[in-house]
């Protein structure tokens, strides 16, 4: 089972509809805050690829879903669970283990 990620960089993902405000998209350092302080202890989900901060279109949606239901990001959603089993498992098969 191999999971694939479709990254898009922090100023890209200002320009997905579920984050426009009354046609507006979030300013930049909204989007720097989410990930570095987040907002009532949610955090938005970001990776540091080759000196680049990405994130996915679902860590977006996720991180909203989670404001929206009130959860912190103590316990980290089953789905991402989910994944990051699947990407171990898949470094270890193409490791041989």
């Amino acid at each position: 089972m191999e999971t694939t990620y479709n990254f898009i960089s922090i100023t890209s993902a200002r320009n997905l509809p579920r984050l426009r405000r009354d046609g507006k998209r979030p300013d930049i350092a909204t989007l720097w805050r989410w990930w570095a302080r987040g907002i009532r202890s949610v955090k938005l989900e970001t990776w540091l690829i080759g000196g680049r901060r990405v994130t996915t279109e679902v860590a977006i949606n996720e991180f909203l879903d989670r404001l929206s239901a009130g959860q912190s990001t103590a316990a980290p959603s089953l789905n991402y669970r989910h994944r990051e089993i699947a990407a171990a498992q898949t470094r270890l098969a193409a490791a041989g283990i």
